[in-house]
């Protein structure tokens, strides 16, 4: 990841939430399961190690990095923030609902709206008479 990406990360981050809160006990696996569940969700999340935690906030975050197949974006006291890129999905047919995929569209008409427009029978303005 090039820093340009890691500075828009970083203030994308900003203005999120802390989601992810680790103590006592370090990282379990419920929190690394949690981790990528947001992850999933989020795409990119942030992290607070508690003070009574033994571990320390760049050792937490490269653990859950490892763990989650994400990256280390920013480590700044207690706070750590994490990133993995979503994977995308297969995207659906993106065209207009009037169109057949095997016809061609009507002569003159540039979309969907337009063509319901010329081909009413009903005007769409009334003439009123003086």
């Amino acid at each position: 990841m090039i820093s340009k990406e890691r500075a828009r990360l970083r203030k994308e981050a900003n203005g999120i939430e802390t989601i992810v809160f680790v103590g006592k006990t370090g990282v379990t696996e419920n929190t690394v399961v949690e981790v990528n569940n947001a992850l999933r969700a989020r795409e990119i999340i942030k992290g607070k190690v508690l003070e009574n935690s033994f571990i320390t906030p760049r050792q937490v975050a490269e653990k859950l990095s490892e763990e989650t197949n994400s990256e280390v974006i920013q480590v700044i006291g207690s706070k750590f923030v994490l990133y993995k890129k979503m994977e995308k999905k297969a995207k659906t047919s993106s065209k207009p609902k009037g169109h057949a995929e095997n016809k061609a569209p009507k002569a003159g008409c540039t979309g969907v709206r337009k063509c319901r427009l010329r081909n009413s029978k009903t005007p769409k303005f009334k003439s009123v008479k003086k």
